[in-house]
């Protein structure tokens, strides 16, 4: 639709030079703004420029889940400080309410109080304690895996953009270019140099790019609903990525290394790490409450025992017949060889996941190899030209077509390629637990 008006107001300026020229060119910077699909609904919005390491610090300090999730590193350093604290001692009276034979309410003459205070035996409370310190080292891994899966999310959404960009680029040259050819053409057509079919077949390449572009436009919609929920960003905000370069190479990286470092920096591993000894920890707390605990109390009896002031020591323990907490205690041991299977599963995958992950890149890297970069330059002079070559109608529509349908799978090609590498790079460092390509 653009390119047909441009047209138009070409014919219009070329009847009316003198008269028109001012206006219509006016009207035509206009009509540029408001035509060409730009994802004009972003003019609307809030562009914010963002690089990676921008993106991070305000993932961190945004996002809430992680906020919310921070909270149960403190939730169990508390629990921690409850489980280090004695148990309250326990006070137990026993009075008279009513002298019927006295006619006295609460009478003192007889007086009963008994102060308990219960002993944890077998070592309970310590065991206890260090088995909530373990838990309080597996919230904090925890934690850490739910921040590495979201920056692993962030990262694909805004590599993802960066493609879109680079790919919303290319359809805009090209709607520019094609319809620039389109206006000489038409006026080629007029005076009779050119065909009517030649016109139509630009204007439906135009709208197949057009097409191609809106349809790029919603795709992007996603990722950048994702990014802004992410980094909690207002509603009318667009993210603009700002693109780095990958410094690092595959040959600068061991895959031995990455699995030494993915053992001492994945979430998921220290997690299943942290499982295993939360089960041993588990397992000797148990067996601790097997013992019997004691309880130790003081009691005086004024006017109710054989001599009218009793003073008694108390002491109270239950007789482990028919309970000993076995059941606990044998559930706790089978959870030990649960977890440790688990943490087998998770370094095997871990091991096998890296591994395939950096041939994986070491392929796109030979595949985006320095005589490809050099290639494309020269691609794109070349199409320049033969743009000019076609204008001067020295090579027909067809050949022409033929060449620009594959100069724009090529160049969409070398996009997806990038972005493959870009991804791959980050589920590299999503594999691994930490940056090792950047």
């Amino acid at each position: 639709m653009s390119s047909i008006i441009f047209s138009q107001i070409y014919c219009f300026m070329k009847k009316n030079k003198k008269k028109y020229t001012a206006i219509a060119c006016v009207f035509m910077y206009l009509l540029t703004a408001v035509c060409l699909p730009n994802w004009s609904f972003a003019q609307k919005m809030d562009t914010i420029q963002l690089t990676v390491k921008e993106l991070d610090k305000k993932f961190l300090e945004q996002n809430l889940l992680l906020l919310a999730n921070k909270t149960n590193i403190d939730i169990a350093k508390a629990l921690t400080e409850q489980a280090k604290l004695w148990d309250n001692p326990v006070i137990n009276t026993d009075n008279n309410l009513i002298n019927f034979q006295d006619k006295k309410v609460l009478d003192t003459k007889q007086i009963y109080v008994q102060v308990q205070q219960l002993f944890r035996l077998g070592g309970k409370r310590k065991k206890l304690v260090a088995l909530q310190e373990e838990n309080e080292r597996l919230t904090t891994f925890q934690f850490n895996e739910l921040m590495r899966n979201l920056r692993f999310q962030l990262h694909s959404d805004f590599y993802a953009i960066v493609a879109t960009q680079k790919t919303a680029a290319l359809y805009q040259s090209e709607i520019r270019r094609l319809s620039q050819l389109l206006i000489a053409v038409e006026g080629q057509e007029r005076v009779g140099n050119m065909a009517y079919k030649d016109v139509i077949r630009i204007q439906a390449a135009i709208k197949n790019v057009e097409h191609s572009l809106n349809l790029l436009a919603l795709n992007d919609l996603d990722s950048q609903s994702d990014l802004n929920t992410l980094l909690r960003n207002p509603l009318n905000t667009v993210i603009k990525p700002v693109e780095d370069t990958l410094q690092k190479k595959s040959i600068d990286l061991n895959p031995v290394d990455l699995v030494a470092d993915a053992l001492r920096s994945r979430g998921d591993v220290l997690t299943a790490n942290s499982l295993v000894a939360v089960s041993q920890k588990n397992l000797i707390y148990q067996k601790s409450l097997s013992v019997p605990d004691l309880t130790v109390g003081v009691e005086f009896d004024r006017a109710s025992n054989y001599v009218p002031n009793y003073t008694g020591l108390v002491l109270s323990i239950p007789i482990p017949i028919f309970n000993k907490n076995q059941g606990n205690i044998k559930a706790a041991d089978l959870q030990i060889q649960q977890q440790q299977k688990l943490l087998e599963n998770n370094v095997n995958q871990v091991s096998n996941e890296i591994l395939y992950k950096y041939l994986k890149i070491k392929q796109l890297e030979q595949i985006i190899g320095g005589k490809d970069a050099e290639f494309y330059v020269k691609y794109d002079a070349f199409y320049i030209n033969l743009l000019q070559t076609y204008k001067n109608r020295q090579i027909g529509l067809p050949e022409f077509i033929d060449f620009y349908e594959n100069y724009k799978e090529s160049k969409l090609q070398q996009i997806e390629l990038q972005k493959q590498l870009r991804q791959a790079a980050e589920e590299l460092n999503f594999a691994v637990g930490k940056i090792v390509m950047s």
